[in-house]
């Protein structure tokens, strides 16, 4: 059937869109976590630097970095539960894409039985 024919193809590049989507929110995701773990790591740095608690000027200053890291590292993470929802989101419509490719199948195997294993759900033009 043709009509099943296109909704499949539909969905598939449907699909295919959405995989190319958190594929890459996953690279951003991954790139605000490594953020994160380079800002925690200087915040320890600056932290645990005795150098920097020589002079009450420099203690100032490591408190003020400090706090400018800690709020920096909240952005990224803010930033990163904003990627992380929107990569549920993708999710969340390629699994409502499956359940509409499972019901096509179940369709077509009950419109045409054992014959269905023989019909092509879609052609490739190439």
């Amino acid at each position: 059937d043709e009509v099943v024919q296109r909704k499949v193809r539909d969905s598939c590049a449907t699909l295919h869109e959405y995989r190319q989507k958190w594929i890459k929110m996953n690279g951003k995701g991954v790139s605000v976590a490594n953020d994160v773990i380079n800002l925690k790591i200087r915040a320890k740095y600056v932290e645990s630097d005795d150098d920097l608690r020589i002079f009450e000027e420099l203690e100032d200053f490591r408190a003020k970095f400090s706090a400018k890291l800690m709020e920096k590292i909240e952005e990224r993470y803010d930033d990163l539960r904003k990627i992380l929802a929107m990569m549920e989101q993708v999710v969340e419509k390629m699994k409502i894409l499956t359940r509409r490719m499972q019901a096509v199948t179940v369709l077509t195997w009950n419109n045409f039985g054992e014959k269905a294993a023989s019909i092509p759900l879609f052609s490739v033009l190439t």
